[in-house]
């Protein structure tokens, strides 16, 4: 399910204040929301399979008060609309989620952001 964790690599002011995205204070989900709140929509790439979709993004926006919006795909195509829009300096996508193999191309690039959270410390 989008959670959290999405939420957190979901925010373009997140491009601009890394700090926020690697916050792992005891309120962290509290200001992830009213961020996420405030910029009001998310953008998401995936190849994930458009069945599941509605589902995940209703409960999503319907917890969160944040609209998705998304961009479905093949995953070669969603990790080149993203390289591309990368190299434009066009920052639109939010949130990717596809493969893994190109997951690790777009880390490669150097194109994810960290994130630190409560929920995936080992």
């Amino acid at each position: 399910m989008l959670s959290l964790a999405a939420l957190a690599t979901a925010l373009p002011a997140f491009a601009q204040d890394a700090s926020l995205a690697r916050y792992d204070g005891p309120d962290r989900a509290r200001k992830l929301i009213a961020a996420a709140q405030k910029e009001g929509s998310f953008a998401l790439y995936t190849s994930f399979a458009e069945k599941d979709l509605v589902n995940l993004v209703a409960a999503f926006e319907k917890k969160y008060g944040v609209r998705v919006r998304v961009w479905r795909s093949g995953s070669e195509k969603v990790l080149q609309r993203t390289l591309t829009e990368a190299a434009a300096r066009r920052y639109e996508v939010d949130a990717v989620h596809s493969s893994a193999l190109e997951m690790e191309t777009l880390h490669r690039e150097k194109i994810l952001q960290a994130v630190a959270s409560p929920y995936s410390r080992s």
